[in-house]
């Protein structure tokens, strides 16, 4: 039990070190954007510092929310609300602002849908933050000039439990 307790700590640590990283990152960056902002000659510095730190306090938002729903669903205080959502607008809806982070990061954001995807009955709270998560940590971990590819693939329905399946793969630039 003892030994137990140990591990259990320990991961709560390094919980606790991811999450206070995490949070701290989007101040960083407010922080800077706020000094940029201080010093902008330019109504298009300006504008672009202004949209630098909306996007991150936006960003800490999420996190905070993030975190307080991670104490909702552990304490099974937080219900799915299932609806049902057209997944391929909600989709490229969704894609559209990781498209202008990869452009802004000089990467390559491509999105492999098929032409008809069925109605999707699932809690698009969850379902977004799952997708962004994902969506967020490619850009983040791809270096600039290389691929990021989603692809999305309808399956016969089974009777069977379902399979999700997350493969990151990379996709060589053109030319190589």
């Amino acid at each position: 039990q003892v030994r137990a307790l140990e591990e259990l700590n320990q991961l709560k640590d390094d919980f606790l070190s991811t999450v206070s990283h995490e949070l701290r990152t989007p101040i960083t960056n407010i922080k800077l954007a706020i000094q940029m902002l201080k010093m902008a000659q330019q109504p298009l510095q300006r504008d672009r510092y202004l949209a630098i730190l909306q996007t991150e306090c936006d960003q800490e938002a999420s996190l905070i929310n993030d975190l307080l729903d991670l104490q909702r669903l552990t304490a099974g205080t937080q219900p799915l609300v299932l609806e049902p959502i057209s997944l391929r607008a909600w989709l490229l809806d969704l894609v559209t602002a990781f498209q202008e982070r990869a452009q802004m990061r000089h990467q390559h954001l491509q999105v492999n849908l098929p032409s008809v995807l069925p109605t999707l009955m699932t809690d698009s709270t969850c379902l977004n933050r799952i997708l962004s998560e994902l969506l967020n940590n490619a850009c983040k971990y791809t270096p600039p000039g290389e691929h990021i590819c989603l692809t999305v693939r309808s399956e016969p329905e089974t009777l069977e439990a379902p399979q999700w399946q997350v493969a990151p793969q990379r996709i060589p630039p053109t030319g190589e």
